[in-house]
């Protein structure tokens, strides 16, 4: 929480969240009253943390690496947090980074020696439209308490699913000129000074290494630019940040006059857009908002790099509206002008997007060669795909939509909508201490689907979440086929790159809810709400796909629930015959079933020990390794025995 250190007008902080939202994920940000033991304490800005939970919202692995980026002893003559590189050795690092997650120094060290080392890789490891984004919102705001400015601080980096960093802005108590104005703060920087920083700040600085070794690319340079302009021209130049600005003030007024404990005095902040407030924080001065944006937007309108002029850019145009998904499109963009022009695409948010390059040339379904039509053909990968262009000439760039790739196009695609019943969630285990574990070696939770029908079914579209408030939290991958009356097991461990379906959630123990829902996320498909759990074991349907939820005494994740167990070693189901039984170094597994069969071994308390999708008729299973003990056997027909090993 924020109290006006070194702003009379209060809103720094939640103007410029609210502006950098529409440009890149940002923390929410609004005003509290701040009581202790019921004595007021005065107006308070508040700033969503950057943690689990704020990834949870935006639907990212929440396990990946975060990493906080101010260093313990910041100042004119402390270090800095500007990812220079000094040694392979994390220990060189402690003082400058803090790490947020359980793991990360191996990661952070790995990104500071490509960035600054081999940085013709860089792309691989660091989302750069996002770090782009950042550089241009720290410039025109003049947030000179960032990266770009002296400290080098004041930005998370997070390692999202595509194992690239991407930056997260945070702490703008002091942006727009706050930090700081003339010889009374840190730097001693004038109004006219902040007012003239060139677009370019920094391009030729060695020890800003995330802008000198971006800004080495051109067509990065000239990303970067576009997002510039699209910054000042959407908040600035029309001067939305002013009625904005009025607009918080407004709200706020009354709680600023009755604080006895600001900073500055209420005249001060009845005229802190237009005039300088002495006093505050630092001692010194702040300058007023507008005072200072006004003559900011006249240097950069008319600076040289802000005036080049991009090519012209149409919205584009998809040779087939309503496609089929699985098929391929052609997308075409108007450019005149342009030397080059790029289609970015994704199957959907958060995957990174694939870029290939549109082609005027007559081939690509562009029309006539050399008539500043660009085309390319991408995959239909989704039914609800995602898309933006990009072109340039020699001087500048331009995008479509102008806050890509934060925005996007979309491109829906035609798929046979579930019908509730089709699917159903029919395992779950919320409390997984010691039994099964996900692609990653983890004891995860999982859920389980079972498909009623008998013929196969495309998931395409589809999601599954834990909180019915949010039915479009976890999209399952495009094409993720469900045999006919077969499973589909989902890990719910938060995330994972790891091979399977790893939702981006975990469930509770405590109780909660669990939905599965159609791509616009109003059908419900199927759900269930519930309580307590038992450690280590399931609640599911018997029968599969149609009964009622209940505790199950073995789990089985992938497989037919309703194990019965019987009194009688030698009653075993006609169908599922096992000997030698007991056993001590093999069994031969024998069922009446013309194909293969799939089984799953359980021990006595019910974790899965073994499992093979195919086994034949009269096959053997070697046991020597195994515990001595009582074995629950199980086929995917539903054939079950049980077998001793001794």
């Amino acid at each position: 929480m924020g109290n006006g250190f070194a702003d009379p007008a209060f809103v720094r902080e939640p103007l410029s969240y609210e502006i950098t939202r529409k440009y890149m994920d940002a923390p929410r940000s609004n005003f509290a009253r701040l009581y202790i033991n019921s004595a007021y304490y005065g107006v308070y800005t508040n700033a969503e943390s950057i943690n689990k939970d704020f990834l949870d919202e935006l639907n990212y692995p929440t396990d990946n690496t975060i990493v906080k980026c101010n260093p313990k002893n910041a100042g004119p003559n402390g270090s800095t947090s500007n990812l220079a590189y000094s040694s392979a050795d994390s220990t060189q690092y402690f003082s400058k980074y803090e790490i947020k997650s359980k793991y990360g120094w191996k990661e952070l060290v790995n990104l500071i020696d490509t960035l600054n080392n081999k940085p013709a890789f860089i792309e691989s490891m660091l989302d750069i439209d996002k770090t782009l984004w950042m550089h241009a919102l720290n410039n025109v705001m003049i947030n000179g308490d960032s990266y770009t400015g002296s400290f080098a601080q004041n930005y998370y980096l997070y390692r999202d699913g595509n194992r690239r960093f991407a930056p997260v802005m945070w702490d703008f108590n002091m942006s727009f000129g706050g930090f700081p104005l003339g010889g009374n703060g840190p730097g001693g920087v004038s109004l006219t000074t902040m007012q003239q920083i060139i677009p370019l700040y920094q391009e030729t600085n060695a020890a800003r290494p995330l802008i000198s070794k971006l800004f080495v690319t051109p067509m990065w340079k000239r990303m970067y630019m576009a997002h510039l302009r699209t910054i000042a021209d959407e908040n600035f130049t029309n001067d939305d940040y002013v009625t904005r600005a009025q607009a918080m003030m407004s709200t706020i007024s009354a709680a600023v006059s009755d604080d006895t404990k600001k900073f500055y005095t209420f005249t001060q902040f009845q005229n802190s857009l237009d005039q300088t407030a002495t006093g505050g924080g630092f001692g010194g001065g702040t300058v007023g908002i507008r005072q200072l944006m006004a003559g900011r937007m006249t240097f950069l309108t008319s600076n040289a790099e802000y005036k080049k002029t991009p090519p012209a850019l149409e919205t584009p145009v998809v040779s087939d509206p309503n496609p089929t998904l699985g098929s391929s499109v052609t997308i075409t963009a108007k450019a005149p002008g342009a030397t080059f022009v790029r289609l970015g695409y994704r199957a959907k948010h958060p995957l990174k997007f694939t870029y290939v390059e549109m082609k005027d040339d007559g081939q690509h379904g562009d029309g006539s060669a050399g008539d500043g039509v660009f085309g390319a053909e991408i995959p239909v990968q989704s039914v609800l795909n995602e898309y933006f262009v990009y072109a340039e000439n020699a001087d500048a760039g331009i995008f479509s939509p102008h806050r890509a790739e934060y925005e996007f196009h979309e491109l829906a695609a035609q798929a046979a909508q579930l019908q509730p019943g089709d699917v159903v969630i029919n395992e779950f285990l919320a409390t997984n201490a010691s039994t099964n574990t996900d692609p990653d070696g983890n004891f995860s939770d999982w859920v389980e689907l079972y498909n009623n029908s008998p013929e196969p079914r495309n998931l395409s579209g589809a999601f599954l979440t834990d909180d019915w408030t949010k039915p479009k939290k976890w999209a399952i991958p495009d094409n993720t086929v469900i045999p006919g009356h077969g499973f589909v097991l989902i890990w719910a461990n938060g995330g994972s790159n790891a091979p399977g379906l790893n939702a981006g959630f975990k469930l509770s123990g405590a109780g909660e809810q669990i939905a599965l829902t159609t791509s616009d996320g109003k059908i419900r498909l199927d759900s269930i709400e519930f309580g307590q759990q038992t450690t280590d074991h399931s609640f599911g349907r018997c029968p599969n796909g149609t009964g009622d939820f209940e505790a199950q005494p073995f789990n089985t994740p992938g497989a037919v629930n309703c194990i019965v167990a019987t009194n009688n070693l030698t009653e075993f189901e006609d169908k599922l015959v096992i000997s030698p039984n007991p056993g001590s170094d093999e069994f031969v597994i024998n069922f009446k079933e013309t194909k293969p069969v799939a089984i799953f071994v359980f021990n006595s308390i019910g974790q899965l020990i073994f499992n093979k999708n195919q086994i034949f008729e009269n096959e053997s299973i070697h046991v020597t390794e195994w515990p001595n003990g009582l074995y629950f056997i199980k086929t995917d027909h539903g054939a079950t025995a049980k077998f001793v090993k001794n």
